[in-house]
């Protein structure tokens, strides 16, 4: 199957999630960008395709560190997110990792208000007793305390470690960065 193939923009990926995840980034960024320059502009809105190259496009910024550019390709994720309404963990996955790039690159408020929202739907999609909201309410809490409001990030915080050690015990790999907080 050639470039033209809707299969070979599926496999790239796939391909781009694993080799970004296991930091083979020499192998993905080129692949990712290519299927980016020839898809982005023929796929449709609301096509999760269309978000899934917006989020890797987000990724590949980051790892250059280049946190505006990561930033814009978040926001580009969670407008293409909002209108797949039939995956809405790819909302809270794109509303996560905007707000990570706007921490990165010193944007917090703006960063908080959208963990906010990614906290409020991760207790719809999950819970509050999943991983995924401890994560979000840990990164909310971080957040906040780089806003400089110390005592709700405190309050943040201990509800993150106190669900995290109920519910995921000690030794779940989230808890290191649980207790960063």
């Amino acid at each position: 199957f050639g470039e033209d193939s809707r299969l070979w923009l599926d496999s790239v990926i796939a391909l781009g999630d694993v080799s970004l995840s296991a930091g083979a980034f020499a192998r993905a960024v080129p692949l990712v960008e290519r299927a980016a320059d020839r898809w982005q502009a023929r796929l449709d809105d609301g096509d999760v395709a269309r978000f899934d190259l917006c989020r890797l496009l987000a990724s590949v910024c980051e790892a250059r560190g280049a946190h505006r550019e990561a930033s814009t390709q978040w926001a580009a994720a969670v407008e293409q997110a909002r209108k797949v309404p039939d995956r809405p963990h790819a909302l809270s996955r794109a509303l996560s990792g905007h707000a990570n790039a706007l921490i990165h690159g010193g944007w917090v408020e703006e960063a908080v208000a959208l963990t906010d929202e990614a906290l409020r739907l991760d207790r719809t999609l999950y819970g509050d007793r999943s991983v995924e909201y401890v994560g979000t309410l840990s990164n909310l809490a971080k957040g906040v305390l780089q806003a400089g409001s110390h005592d709700r990030a405190e309050i943040l915080a201990r509800e993150a470690y106190e669900l995290a050690t109920a519910t995921l015990g000690d030794s779940h790999p989230c808890m290191p960065s649980v207790l960063e907080t």
